[in-house]
């Protein structure tokens, strides 16, 4: 008479052909219903496994797990990587191309008086004012004045408090009748 230990104890001794899925007994090396090989991948069971934790299978599964680790860090490296260059990139350009601006701003003397005034958005000489925006060492201005209308571009070079500006064909002869390069000298520096 079966009383239902035997059936738990078969079944615990139970598994499954990764191959075909037909149930085998514990112990052998090939499915005895398809030939599969069963000592190079881990079988199902329907019961828990009763691999000891120091046992061969429990240490072919440490290197998985040290690789996944591995795999984490690599991940962790590349983000903390990407971040950093995204983090040098944005520095760079602030200094490169929004501080330029920055640096700008402020009262500009040239020979005899002549004065350039740079605000955050308005240049203004010989009492003309214009819009401006920076792009690299270029003063890309609009005159606001009605009815007479001037726009383009004006090279400078900046070079600690000595402003050096290309007049060009634009602007020549407004800035105090001026033409060509005029070198101008901060003029609001805190003594």
């Amino acid at each position: 008479m079966d009383d239902g230990s035997n059936r738990e104890n078969c079944k615990s001794n139970l598994r499954f052909c990764p191959n075909c899925g037909k149930a085998i007994k514990q112990g052998g090396r090939f499915c005895p219903a398809c030939g599969a090989s069963l000592g190079e991948r881990r079988m199902t069971h329907t019961a828990k496994s009763n691999i000891p934790a120091g046992s061969a299978e429990a240490g072919r599964q440490k290197p998985v797990e040290q690789a996944k680790a591995e795999n984490q860090v690599g991940i962790m490296k590349k983000i903390l990587i990407l971040l950093l260059a995204v983090l040098v990139c944005a520095v760079v350009y602030k200094h490169f191309f929004t501080n330029q601006q920055e640096k700008l701003i402020g009262t500009w003397e040239a020979a005899q008086g002549q004065i350039l005034e740079i605000q955050t958005e308005r240049l203004s000489f010989n009492y003309r004012a214009f819009d401006y925006t920076v792009e690299g060492g270029v003063l890309i201005i609009e005159e606001v004045y009605p009815g007479n209308s001037i726009s383009g571009k004006v090279p400078f070079k900046l070079k600690g408090d000595t402003l050096t500006i290309d007049l060009g064909d634009l602007v020549s002869g407004i800035f105090y009748g001026r033409s060509g390069m005029v070198e101008l000298e901060r003029a609001d520096t805190d003594e």
